[in-house]
């Protein structure tokens, strides 16, 4: 006779659980059905930035290219798959030298970059995608902001201190 007692006993003790949990589970589905009914098909708008890399820049705000500086110094040079930058004059820890296409006053996507830390001559960038004949270029100098890799969309561009410009280089390819 226990047992029948004690299965009673659970039998009632289940019972008084029901309805709390019935309970609860509604209060959740209701308010789940509320925010639903209030908000409706209210779908929040994020923007995120803009990482392509082949979002043009102006060089200033007449289209064209600030002034030469003497930190750096490229030539033309034949289409190839690496870029010789004559001299690059630049205090540590150094910059980030890319190659940029241009079109008219306008940068466009970066080919290669490479990292210098001290003033050099003869540096060779290794180029992505190599340059083709009779196009414009640029190498531009970026900080080193990302913790020593090369990301467009997170170095910020090197500007002489004694211009005030940003410094890019410009070279045709033959």
């Amino acid at each position: 006779m226990k047992t029948s007692s004690n299965t009673q006993l659970m039998k009632v003790e289940s019972k008084k659980r029901n309805p709390f949990f019935w309970g609860v589970l509604g209060f959740i589905v209701g308010i789940g059905a509320a925010g639903i009914w209030l908000l409706g098909n209210y779908i929040p708008e994020f923007s995120l930035p803009d990482t392509d890399s082949t979002a043009s820049t102006t060089m200033t705000p007449d289209g064209e290219l600030p002034p030469a500086s003497n930190l750096i110094s490229v030539e033309d040079q034949n289409a190839g798959t690496e870029v010789i930058v004559q001299k690059l004059d630049v205090p540590s820890p150094g910059v980030w030298a890319a190659v940029q296409e241009r079109n008219g006053g306008k940068l466009g996507n970066v080919l290669g970059a490479a990292r210098v830390t001290a003033p050099d001559t003869g540096v060779a960038i290794p180029l992505l995608r190599a340059t083709e004949p009779a196009h414009s270029y640029a190498v531009v100098l970026y900080r080193n902001d990302n913790g020593g890799d090369f990301a467009f969309d997170k170095n910020s561009v090197y500007v002489d201190y004694d211009t005030g410009d940003r410094v890019v280089a410009p070279f045709s390819t033959k």
